[in-house]
């Protein structure tokens, strides 16, 4: 299984941060046995996380993860790296 998720965070500034993390969240679920690769994409086109085999590699130009408390921790353990823009 291959997926691709855009994520437009449309939401007032006191959820928004919170729906960054259940993004980060589902992503994470495909690191299960058996997933393919995926994409999580904001805006449409700018790739934020990618994962092309069992590792998550995340986008260090994108501030959110950073910035967010509940993602830090995540993303510390993670590679950060200039992700292949734009997407599409």
């Amino acid at each position: 299984m291959t997926a691709a998720w855009t994520f437009a965070n449309l939401a007032l500034p006191q959820v928004s941060d919170h729906n960054t993390v259940l993004m980060l969240v589902l992503a994470g679920f495909g690191e299960a046995p058996g997933c393919g690769g995926g994409v999580l994409s904001a805006k449409g086109s700018r790739v934020i996380l990618q994962r092309p085999g069992s590792e998550i590699q995340f986008d260090r130009g994108w501030e959110d993860w950073t910035e967010i408390a509940e993602t830090r921790p995540a993303v510390a353990r993670r590679v950060r790296r200039g992700l292949p823009q734009p997407l599409w």
